[in-house]
């Protein structure tokens, strides 16, 4: 699906929890709300609109990503137990295969609110879903390893979820570099928290 003349009327919220709270609401005059202007540096004109997050939003989307990486599955294991490395790799293979259809629109998004030339932002898009297949692969041959240490001892180097993660990205190149941090940080059994630059915000919250 390609981006609209229309969608320059739509004004991004937040995507929490699964959901979206005044996620592509239909007006950009909702009373009461901080709505901020994304402003094309190849015109200097609005071309979207995004709703400021409030500090209860931080708080419902640090409390979310916290749920779900606490939350169990019907055998009593959580997103970040080694049982789990499968079901990890499914949904990372999963993102990808939504992401590769999605490639078009989301690279004329960028397009729109950096002002990158579109064959560049098209190319660069269409190789993003490889991060997601790599570290789907990754996973399900990853092995903790034993090093050399010296006689009478053990070392074992083994690698363990942080929990919830907090992601800040720029604006020059949005999902690339979003994607670069998020694709390992969901295969190693984190949740994640992004906030993405007020510069271009709306191709990571349609991912």
């Amino acid at each position: 699906m390609q981006v609209t003349k229309e969608d320059e009327n739509l004004c991004y919220g937040h995507f929490i929890n699964g959901a979206g709270k005044d996620f592509l609401a239909p007006s950009i005059n909702e009373e009461g709300a901080n709505v901020i202007p994304v402003i094309s540096p190849a015109t200097n004109q609005p071309v979207l609109h995004f709703y400021e997050s409030s500090l209860d939003d931080v708080d419902d989307a640090i409390q979310a990503a916290h749920d779900a990486f606490h939350a169990r599955d019907h055998d009593n294991n959580a997103w970040s137990h080694h049982s789990q490395i499968t079901r990890r790799a499914r949904v990372l293979t999963a993102i990808a295969d939504r992401l590769r259809d999605n490639t078009e629109r989301l690279a004329d998004l960028e397009v729109r609110e950096i002002a990158r030339p579109k064959k560049e932002m098209r190319f660069q898009l269409s190789r993003l879903p490889e991060w997601f297949e790599y570290f789907a692969s990754l996973i399900r041959v990853h092995e903790d390893s034993v090093k050399p240490f010296g006689a009478g001892y053990l070392n074992v180097a083994q690698r363990v979820p942080l929990g919830v993660i907090a992601q800040i990205t720029p604006f020059n190149h949005p999902l690339l570099i979003t994607i670069k941090k998020l694709a390992p940080a969901i295969a190693a059994g984190n949740t994640v928290v992004v906030k993405p630059s007020e510069l271009a915000p709306a191709s990571i919250v349609e991912l």
